[in-house]
């Protein structure tokens, strides 16, 4: 199982650096490794690279 967050604010302060939403974001990462999920997490000016990401994830899925 595989997730994606993408992190908004990253650089006006928003709710994913600031302290209460920082640390809620670690605990929902941290549940959902527990449950299984792997977590690509992206910025929006990041998101170009998911496939890419994506890709290169399930090439070495396939090769274990």
């Amino acid at each position: 199982m595989i997730a994606v967050e993408v992190e908004g604010g990253v650089w006006s302060r928003g709710r994913h650096v600031r302290g209460a939403g920082y640390l809620a974001d670690l605990e929902k990462y941290n549940a959902a490794v527990v449950m299984g999920w792997r977590v690509l997490r992206y910025t929006p000016q990041t998101l170009e690279r998911l496939k890419d990401d994506l890709c290169a994830l399930l090439k070495r899925e396939k090769a274990n």
